[in-house]
């Protein structure tokens, strides 16, 4: 574990100050590195729920991992379905929300289980997940759109929260150079103030977006930090949260604070 330490202050050091940023977060210097056990080597999913407490998935056992953001303990696992590939979660209104890689979603609230399918399409991919509370809806990054015409486009879906249904068209549609020209997204979350975050463990990008679709920055994430970062979220107060798979140090998810 010291090793593990003194690895992140070099790196960190190394490379502080050297990132564009959105002009809310130091993103060349996270204010906290937590390392996370190895249950969660392939985490792939974040959400905030209260101050003390973040949940996860990983993309290999059906799980909630519940994390203390301060410590990066986990100090509580849940069973929810059997394993499989999943890639994004989402708490809202007392309900866990969890996203396969093939879009179909699955609502967990105590012991009941629904599931929402996307149908438009087979060969999609998906890699992010996030509660979208001004629209009562679940936004769904998309990795790889299927169709030539949307090879080089950047979408999001919607789901319906009632009926737990996805909407057929997408709620945001960007030119992939845009952003990054190998940006795929493996994360989503929304800002406390209403802009979106898209983050791309691929390009290693993180871009904000209004919600007009407009780009707001775009953000280079230095890949001695960022080895893969697959989860994203805020807290209320705009705390952000970025999880990252394991690489040479482990799994961790770094805190930023507003500056």
């Amino acid at each position: 574990m010291m090793n593990k330490i003194l690895l992140s202050l070099v790196l960190m050091s190394t490379v502080n100050g050297c990132l564009q940023s959105s002009g809310r977060y130091n993103l060349a210097n996270p204010t906290k590195m937590n390392y996370l056990p190895e249950d969660l080597n392939e985490i792939s999913g974040l959400d905030w729920i209260n101050d003390s407490t973040l949940v996860a998935v990983q993309d290999e056992k059906g799980f909630l991992f519940f994390i203390n953001p301060e410590r990066g303990d986990v100090y509580q696992k849940v069973k929810f379905r059997k394993d499989g590939d999943y890639e994004g979660v989402a708490y809202a209104g007392n309900t866990y929300y969890v996203l396969k890689s093939n879009g179909t979603l699955i609502s967990v609230k105590d012991k009941e289980i629904k599931k929402a399918t996307f149908e438009a399409c087979k060969t999609i991919e998906f890699e992010g997940l996030c509660f979208d509370a001004v629209n009562d809806r679940l936004l769904v990054a998309c990795k790889v759109a299927c169709g030539k015409k949307n090879r080089k486009k950047v979408l999001v879906y919607a789901c319906e929260i009632n009926p737990f249904k996805y909407a057929k068209e997408p709620v945001l549609e960007i030119d992939q150079d845009a952003l990054h020209k190998n940006f795929k997204a493996s994360g989503i979350a929304l800002h406390p103030k209403g802009n979106w975050f898209l983050l791309s463990s691929v390009a290693k990008m993180l871009a904000e977006i209004s919600p007009d679709g407009k780009v707001v920055a775009t953000n280079p994430l230095n890949p001695f930090i960022f080895h893969q970062p697959e989860g994203i979220t805020f807290s209320p107060g705009g705390t952000l949260y970025i999880a990252n798979e394991k690489g040479e140090t482990g799994p961790s998810i770094m805190t930023f604070d507003r500056q």
